[in-house]
């Protein structure tokens, strides 16, 4: 596991997006988007001054794929990518997660394709800290693509892992635990089952479908939060010291140090946010976390879909592989 180092992660991304911007030149349509802007210092400026490039790529006709390296395209989204799933996301259910999620990767006008935004757990806290308490998002139960996994390192230790569009993000990857299991059977308690091999490459930053994902301990998290990450990151942790903390229905003021909930909602300044908002949405201070920590063990890596409730809007995990799913979808950018 690398932690994230922003200075290195700045110099990388800079020396590829010089290189984009020499095939860029020599594109006949080139001059038509003027001069590319300086690079920002700040890693989530320049991530959002890049995807104003590709849009401009776009209303020109350019096909970016076939010009950009992969590795540069925008992952961090617009604060205008949350307006719009507030203002025209929608809800996607399915009877089970899988459904759910299948429907949700179909082209429009069912689902939004491999283009649209399928809302991560931080994402849905942060659409419910800025929606009013009678909004469907309170009022809702929603899946988010996050996940926790548990397993042992290659050294032998018990790891818990929160990830942000991680292992069962990949396309095929769901319907793989569902054809190895069965739908009422899967794992442990509604987990997926992982191979050791799988569970350590995902702490090496590598998915199976050999995408990167960034990966950072909790420690280092707890003083940055997430707002230098990209949206696809994982928090890894100590599984014996986040079962330290409480779980089940709790005062929200026991439930601010708690390291799943911190790595989930984006950060602890982030989760003190969302608590607040639980409480003033409730008028009622109490809600939990789920026990998801302490039925399963580490012996067999395995993983989860995690949920955010309506009613104590607490976080979830336990049974929603074989239970029922809801993804909130939309646009990158614009309406659903």
């Amino acid at each position: 596991m690398r932690p994230l180092n922003l200075d290195l992660r700045i110099e990388e991304l800079v020396g590829q997006y010089a290189a984009a911007r020499q095939q860029l030149e020599g594109h006949s349509q080139f001059s038509a988007l003027g001069t590319i802007a300086e690079i920002p210092a700040d890693l989530q400026q320049y991530i959002v001054r890049y995807k104003d490039v590709l849009n401009a790529l776009d209303k020109e006709g350019i096909r970016p794929k076939f010009i950009l390296p992969p590795r540069l395209f925008p992952i961090i989204p617009h604060s205008s990518d949350l307006a719009a799933l507030i203002s025209h996301g929608r809800d996607i259910y399915g009877n089970t997660t899988l459904n759910a999620l299948d429907t949700a990767r179909t082209s429009p006008p069912r689902g939004v394709g491999e283009e649209g935004i399928i809302a991560t757990i931080a994402e849905i806290a942060q659409i419910r800290i800025k929606s009013p308490k009678d909004s469907r998002f309170w009022t809702q139960w929603y899946t988010g693509l996050s996940e926790l996994d548990i397993g042992t390192s290659p050294q032998g230790n018990s790891l818990a892992v929160v990830a942000h569009l991680g292992i069962l993000s990949v396309p095929g990857r769901l319907r793989t635990a569902y054809n190895a299991t069965g739908v009422n059977a899967i794992g442990v308690n509604g987990a997926a089952p992982y191979s050791d091999p799988e569970f350590h490459r995902l702490l090496n930053g590598r998915l199976p479908d050999g995408s990167s994902i960034d990966v950072v301990n909790f420690a280092e998290f707890l003083r940055n939060g997430s707002q230098n990450l990209p949206r696809r990151y994982a928090v890894v942790m100590d599984l014996k010291e986040a079962q330290k903390f409480p779980t089940g229905v709790q005062k929200t003021g026991a439930l601010l140090d708690h390291p799943v909930f911190i790595a989930a909602v984006g950060g602890k300044e982030e989760l003190a946010q969302y608590l607040q908002r639980v409480v003033e949405v409730r008028g009622k201070d109490e809600t939990f976390c789920t026990e998801h920590l302490t039925t399963t063990g580490p012996e067999k890596a395995h993983g989860r879909l995690l949920f955010l409730y309506n009613y104590y809007h607490g976080l979830l995990g336990y049974d929603y592989l074989y239970g029922s799913g809801r993804f909130l979808v939309g646009s990158s950018g614009g309406a659903a």
